[in-house]
């Protein structure tokens, strides 16, 4: 199973299709996620690692499209219609980027396709605050020397064997669950469950505006994620210095709520955080 997202762009210019695409790789090769491939193992029986693709070149997972309006009234709802159904290979890591340009308005967009066992919301938001501000979420790699060890007895090397096998079958455990948990149907989710005391909340939207800044989204889906909160999407737009739009939240309770609202207020530049539900007026906390 499989998640996606769409990002258009109005710029001021012209936009070369191809040197996007360069940043966009360049970018990718940073983010330790998007470097990391599904390999089986031997033993236990179907189980499952995740590894470095020693073969990883971001540009294998990153296509340009240039869009036509003559047969298609809306290009990008067609292609992306098309995009979102293939399946993601999975001889490769599960992630792919297209890059569309020729849109009505000067506009160009960001298709970026996720495997939900590679990442949930929150993760895929950090991936994308990569792509799009440039977040140092990159690992910082060190160099080891290995170190002299003494000789080990045949009882002890047997052990850590067997150590090291159930660690691996841990790991793919946790693969396999993320995989069960992606595939579950949408009728568990928490938003059927029923209300009681503890329990008065399941999806919200958030209406936030903010100083346009470099790093606002990228910050406040941080601050978010902070707080143990699935964002299961974001709407957030620019003009005149001002950001604007909205985050759909997933949370457990009114305390769970708050505490996403107190987060948020402190992230620096966003000036209103709003509660807004379609059955009356915003609940507004103003930072």
């Amino acid at each position: 199973m499989h998640m996606g997202a769409v990002v258009t762009f109005r710029p001021r210019g012209k936009v070369d299709g191809g040197k996007l695409a360069t940043l966009l790789a360049q970018r990718a090769a940073k983010i330790p996620k998007l470097r990391q491939l599904a390999r089986t193992a031997l033993f236990p029986p179907g189980a499952a690692s995740w590894a470095e693709d020693p073969e990883f070149d971001a540009t294998r997972h990153i296509h340009l499209h240039r869009a036509s309006g003559l047969y298609e009234p809306d290009p990008l709802a067609e292609h992306a219609s098309r995009w979102i159904a293939q399946p993601l290979d999975t001889s490769k890591p599960l992630w792919d980027l297209h890059v569309v340009t020729s849109l009505p308005d000067n506009r160009f967009a960001l298709l970026l396709k996720l495997h939900h066992a590679l990442t949930d919301g929150a993760g895929a938001f950090a991936i994308a605050a990569g792509l799009l501000d440039e977040l140092a979420i990159a690992a910082t790699r060190t160099p080891v020397t290995p170190a002299q060890t003494p000789s080990r007895s045949t009882l002890e090397s047997l052990k850590d064997t067997l150590t090291s096998t159930w660690a691996q079958a841990g790991e793919a455990a946790t693969i396999a669950s993320s995989v069960l948990r992606a595939a579950r149907p949408y009728p568990t989710s928490p938003i059927t469950a029923p209300s009681t005391k503890d329990r008065s909340v399941g999806f919200v939207r958030l209406a936030v505006s903010g100083e346009d800044r470099r790093g606002l989204y990228a910050d406040i889906c941080e601050a978010i994620s902070g707080t143990g909160t699935n964002i299961r999407s974001a709407e957030l737009a620019s003009k005149d210095g001002v950001v604007f739009g909205s985050v759909l939240v997933e949370v457990e309770n009114n305390t769970h709520l708050h505490k996403v609202l107190k987060a948020v207020r402190k992230v620096k530049g966003v000036t209103e955080i709003a509660r807004r539900d379609s059955s009356g007026p915003a609940e507004v906390v103003v930072g």
